[in-house]
């Protein structure tokens, strides 16, 4: 009351806002907010590698499905289309997994 902020424009708009008030806490919950944000981008991160991972899963999944499934095909041109599906994927597949981090 004393900056009288009825009158005064240049006055704190409450006394919260002043830097004489302080709490103690406020220094450590920063603190921790920091650390939950830094925290929060590691766990992004690593659902994204996670997310790679099942993508490669099942990836090769289906290449065993393709080709375990050619072979019962008839038509010839068929099954040969199924065998080289099979094998695109698998050396996509392949790569994929080399190129994934490990830790």
């Amino acid at each position: 009351m004393a900056l009288n902020p009825l009158t005064n424009a240049d006055a704190p708009p409450s006394p919260f806002s002043m830097p004489e008030y302080r709490l103690p806490q406020t220094q450590r919950a920063e603190e921790l907010n920091a650390e939950a944000d830094a925290m929060l981008a590691e766990g992004e991160e690593s659902k994204k590698h996670s997310e790679d991972y099942v993508f490669s899963t099942v990836l090769l999944a289906t290449v065993l499905f393709f080709s375990g499934i050619a072979p019962r095909i008839r038509w010839m041109p068929a099954a040969l289309v199924l065998i080289a599906l099979s094998a695109v994927l698998l050396a996509v597949g392949i790569y994929d997994v080399a190129t994934l981090p490990t830790h």
